[in-house]
């Protein structure tokens, strides 16, 4: 989010004009980097607004990789326990 901001005032919303005095800003104008760069998608769902990334990182990758062998592997791991079961009931 890109926000210019302006009309700095004190505590009391005078202006103030040394630089030591605590002071908020009164007026703040703001526009969201996401539509400029076009590196995000927006969805809106009734009420709702989700920002979805276009971009992929390493650590989504790392993370895909090893949930897929991870839920691959105890797939196989309880097919092959289901079957192994079938074939030892089966022998006696």
């Amino acid at each position: 989010m890109n926000c210019i901001f302006s009309d700095p005032v004190i505590w009391n919303g005078a202006s103030t004009t040394r630089a030591m005095d605590p002071f908020a800003f009164k007026n703040a104008l703001c526009s969201d980097a996401t539509t400029t760069t076009g590196q995000s998608i927006e969805i809106t769902n009734g009420s709702s607004t989700f920002y979805l990334n276009k971009e992929i990182s390493y650590g989504d990758l790392f993370f895909v990789f090893f949930a897929t062998v991870f839920t691959l592997f105890f797939i196989f791991d309880f097919l092959y326990r289901f079957i192994f079961k079938i074939k030892v009931n089966f022998r006696h």
